[in-house]
């Protein structure tokens, strides 16, 4: 905390420890800095979870680091300037995080499981993974978007 105020990864940190998503919580540490409603970026990454929809595609906290990457680069200019600008910083995001993360897919970061198989899921739980794997993520994901 810095002057009584939680910095953006505490912010993530207690949106992921509350049931929030691992994109909706990195979203939701830039919210304010970004203009977007609490309301509204919960809608917006609701299907973000567990790789989408729990299905272990891309990991959620980097779908939320895109989205917030794309909202502070991605601005003025022609629609290729600010796609090349999101771009940009997008490439560079991903190549930290998967060095960090060894991975960007929600699936290899939680050793393979299927958070949409019962018995995955159990195991999922039972190891703690959202506390063990995916708040680290999470963190991680946010504190390399300050880096940028």
């Amino acid at each position: 905390m810095v002057n009584g105020k939680m910095n953006k990864t505490q912010t993530a940190a207690k949106h992921f420890s509350t049931g929030k998503n691992c994109a909706q919580s990195v979203l939701l540490a830039f919210a304010e800095e970004l203009n977007l409603p609490e309301d509204q970026v919960i809608r917006m990454t609701s299907g973000f979870g567990g790789g989408i929809a729990k299905h272990g595609h891309v990991c959620g906290a980097v779908s939320g680091a895109i989205i917030v990457l794309g909202m502070k680069y991605a601005d003025g200019g022609t629609p290729d300037e600010a796609n090349a600008a999101a771009y940009s910083m997008v490439n560079k995001f991903l190549e930290e995080f998967e060095k960090k993360n060894s991975s960007i897919m929600c699936k290899d970061l939680i050793d393979g499981l299927d958070l949409n198989d019962p018995g995955d899921r159990a195991e999922w739980k039972s190891r703690n993974l959202h506390d063990v794997t995916c708040l680290p993520v999470v963190e991680s994901a946010v504190r390399i978007i300050e880096t940028l």
